[in-house]
């Protein structure tokens, strides 16, 4: 079995109240969105984690909830401690693997996920992102250089329990680069939107 978590928090310094205002082409918050994407999916069960009751209290089809306590909640927390946290908490289930999804990028889509889920098939974990060129300051060329983004992360949870989020040995799935974001300040929510209009979604 597979678990698909998102975790979010209230609380944002450069995008704030990001996961509890609705994004307006979505009409939705970012972890409804998410939420959504993942319920179409192939995942066997879905779950949020948040310390907010008010984002808990979202309308989340039937991702099941999970409180998270305080002390998980700060910028240095190991998201392992917090998969860890709800993967206790969900302990009547046994699962193998957890794929991580992050409320900050709207775009993906379920076929994203279930092509992730199909890699993960060779035993490896597998990160989301997009493939840029970079330059080369010493051969002043450029290389086509894989930049993870995060917005997926799909790992064993013999990994987690080790504290391991992405082992050095790992797949890569790209995104295609429209619908590779990560929503961390006003303009990224900007260019969200923007993408969402132009079609980012397909």
């Amino acid at each position: 079995m597979i678990l698909g978590l998102i975790i979010a928090k209230e609380t944002s310094l450069r995008c704030p109240k990001k996961n509890i205002k609705k994004m307006n082409k979505l009409e939705r918050t970012l972890p409804e969105a998410v939420a959504e994407i993942a319920y179409w999916s192939n995942l066997d069960v879905t779950a949020l984690s948040s310390s907010s009751q008010r984002i808990l209290n979202l309308y989340l089809y039937t991702t099941k909830r999970i409180k998270r306590p305080e002390h998980l909640d700060s910028d240095e927390t190991s998201i392992c401690d917090i998969v860890n946290h709800a993967l206790d908490y969900l302990n009547t289930y046994t699962f193998e693997a957890v794929m991580l999804l992050q409320p900050t990028n709207p775009l993906i889509d379920e076929e994203d996920i279930n092509s992730v889920i199909k890699l993960h098939k060779d035993g490896l974990s597998v990160v989301s992102g997009k493939y840029s060129f970079i330059k080369n300051e010493d051969t002043l060329g450029a290389k086509n250089i894989f930049q993870r983004d995060g917005s997926i992360i799909l790992t064993s949870v013999e990994n987690i329990r080790k504290g391991i989020l992405l082992p050095k040995e790992h797949l890569k799935y790209e995104l295609p680069f429209h619908r590779c974001i990560d929503i961390n300040d006003e303009n990224d929510w900007k260019m969200a939107e923007l993408l969402l209009d132009w079609g980012g979604k397909n």
